[in-house]
């Protein structure tokens, strides 16, 4: 089974990062729970039985945003976003997310449609602590330096 067959699965996941620099845009996924009999000699799967990786895109040609063009860098909107749809057609990447805020911020109700066509899209499937990704753990830059959670350079864990 490949990544690209396995889309639906990310209905309900979670949108947990964005980081985008000048090779790319990578988006830090955490599907639904999923069966792990379905996945035993495809993707290893976390202690919660979901897929968890990076979503690559190299190339970039063309950012929609609700429609509209928008200029680089993609950021996150709000500090989470809940996937409601993920689909990727041959180089366009479709992705439909429901941001998340956390208390005591009051609940955002806003939804985006975002549609990227890039030169290359692949998945790289890396686990990570989900239950550790709080608005107030330390994120790391290119540079291993803390930032905020959702800045565009951000990441969850240091690039090996």
């Amino acid at each position: 089974m490949k990544f690209f067959e396995c889309t639906a699965y990310f209905h309900d996941g979670s949108l947990l990062g964005i980081i985008d620099n000048e090779t790319g845009i990578n988006f830090f996924l955490e599907s639904a729970e999923v069966d792990p009999s379905s996945f035993l000699h495809t993707f290893q799967l976390s202690k919660e039985n979901t897929l968890q990786g990076i979503l690559h895109l190299k190339g970039i040609k063309k950012i929609l945003v609700d429609g509209q063009s928008i200029k680089r860098p993609l950021n996150m909107k709000y500090p989470d976003g809940e996937i409601l749809n993920l689909d990727i057609q041959g180089e366009t990447l479709f992705l439909l997310i429901e941001w998340k805020n956390s208390p005591p911020r009051g609940q955002a109700n806003d939804v985006s449609k975002i549609e990227i066509k890039a030169e290359k899209i692949y998945w790289e499937n890396k686990l990570f602590d989900s239950f550790k990704v709080e608005k107030d753990d330390e994120y790391l830059d290119a540079n291993n330096r803390p930032v905020k959670r959702g800045q565009h350079n951000s990441r969850l864990y240091p690039e090996e």
